[in-house]
């Protein structure tokens, strides 16, 4: 597998990590991920692709910022604008 990156470089994974134990409210999913070899960035974020978005009955309303999931009869929904303030908060005070 190859994968593209927005600057156009092509990469290709060291290895791949699958049932990892993801909590998403009170609910854990099981999910699967990419492990690429580069540079440890903080501003990097993981990016969920369609299987764990499908799984976790991910729905995303761009209209009105927000990020829903519906685990097992659970529903939990994000606020996207406060998701990206605590992301960029966080980068700005990473103590490393």
């Amino acid at each position: 597998m190859t994968l593209q990156l927005a600057d156009y470089s092509i990469i290709h994974p060291v290895g791949i990590l699958e049932d990892i134990p993801i909590k998403v409210g009170k609910q854990i999913i099981l999910a699967n991920f990419d492990v690429m070899e580069m540079e440890e960035d903080s501003q990097v974020p993981i990016i969920f692709g369609k299987s764990f978005l499908a799984t976790a009955s991910a729905i995303i309303d761009v209209k009105h910022g927000k990020l829903a999931f519906n685990v097992y009869e659970e529903k939990i929904e994000f606020e996207i604008s406060n998701l990206m303030k605590s992301l960029s908060h966080d980068c700005l005070h990473d103590p490393n």
